[in-house]
C-alpha cells in the first residue's frame, strides 16, 4: 500500500516535473513525516482504532434491527434484507475506508478484511439466534444464524473487496 504522498510523486511525474523535482518533493514529504508531533501521530492513530470500534457497534446495532424482521418476513425476504443492509453499511464503510486509506497501513487492513467480518458474523449469529429463540416465529420455518451471519458479514465485505480488487488491477495495469 502505497503512502499518500507516494500517489502525489506519481501525479506530479505524469503531469512532466523533472526528476530532480521529484527528488526533492520526496525529500519535502519525507522530512515532514518525521516532524510530525507525536500527538498528531497519537490522534491519527486513535481515529483508526475508534473507526474500527465504530464499525464493529454498527454491525451489532444492524444486527439488533433485524431481529423485529425475524417475526415478520420468511427466511427469503430476511436473506434479501441482510444482504441490502451488508452491502449498505459496507459501502458506507468503504467510503469512510477510502477517505482516511493514505493513513492506514497493512494491519488495518488485515483487520478490516478478516477481524470486523468475524466480529460482524458473531454479532449476528448471538443476536438473531437469541431473537429466534425467543420471539415467534409465524412462518414455521427454522433459521440458522451462522448462515444469516455469515450471508451477512459477506455481503458487508463485498465493497471493501471490490474495491480493493479494482485498485489492483487499476496497480497492475499501471505498473507496466
Amino acid at each position: 500500500m502505497k503512502a499518500h504522498h507516494e500517489h502525489l510523486l506519481e501525479r506530479m511525474a505524469h503531469k512532466g516535473w523533472s526528476e530532480k523535482d521529484l527528488v526533492h518533493a520526496n525529500g519535502i514529504f519525507k522530512k515532514h513525516k518525521h516532524k510530525k508531533h507525536f500527538l498528531i501521530n497519537y490522534v491519527d492513530e486513535l481515529v483508526h482504532w475508534l473507526f474500527f470500534v465504530l464499525i464493529v457497534f454498527g454491525n451489532l446495532l444492524i444486527a439488533a434491527s433485524v431481529v423485529p424482521l425475524l417475526v415478520i418476513f420468511p427466511n427469503p425476504g430476511l436473506y434479501a434484507i441482510l444482504i441490502v443492509l451488508g452491502v449498505g453499511f459496507g459501502f458506507l464503510c468503504e467510503e469512510v475506508i477510502r477517505h482516511i486509506d493514505h493513513m492506514l497501513r497493512f494491519h488495518h487492513h488485515v483487520i478490516i478484511g478478516l477481524l470486523i467480518p468475524i466480529i460482524a458474523a458473531i454479532g449476528m449469529y448471538f443476536i438473531i439466534g437469541y431473537g429466534d429463540a425467543n420471539l415467534p416465529n409465524i412462518f414455521e420455518v427454522e433459521r440458522s444464524p451462522v448462515v444469516l451471519g455469515i450471508a451477512y458479514a459477506i455481503a458487508f465485505m463485498l465493497p471493501y473487496s471490490i474495491v480493493r480488487v479494482v485498485n489492483f488491477f487499476h496497480w497492475i495495469k499501471h505498473k507496466k
